[in-house]
């Protein structure tokens, strides 16, 4: 019974070490775009579910589950023609 709490919490620890990764990266892209175009705010970031909803939730954490590819291209800075 212990180890199976341990192995709950374990694996909770670790998805929520995952959504605050995630979260992070996207607001990273998300201030780079910024320095590339000057728009400024955090429009992709403020597009993700709540924090709280992605960890309950088990949502995925890849950005192609939230954006379209046009506005990962934007997010990325990627040349439209070239490979995502």
């Amino acid at each position: 019974m212990l180890i199976q709490l341990r192995n709950r919490a374990l694996k909770q620890l670790a998805r929520t070490k995952a959504v605050t990764d995630f979260r992070r990266w996207v607001m990273d892209l998300d201030r780079q775009r910024f320095y590339r175009t000057g728009e400024p705010g955090f429009p992709y970031l403020e597009r993700l579910p709540p924090y709280e909803i992605m960890l309950l939730e088990k949502l995925p954490l890849k950005l192609d589950t939230y954006f379209h590819d046009s506005e990962i291209r934007k997010l990325l800075g990627v040349e439209k023609g070239s490979e995502v």
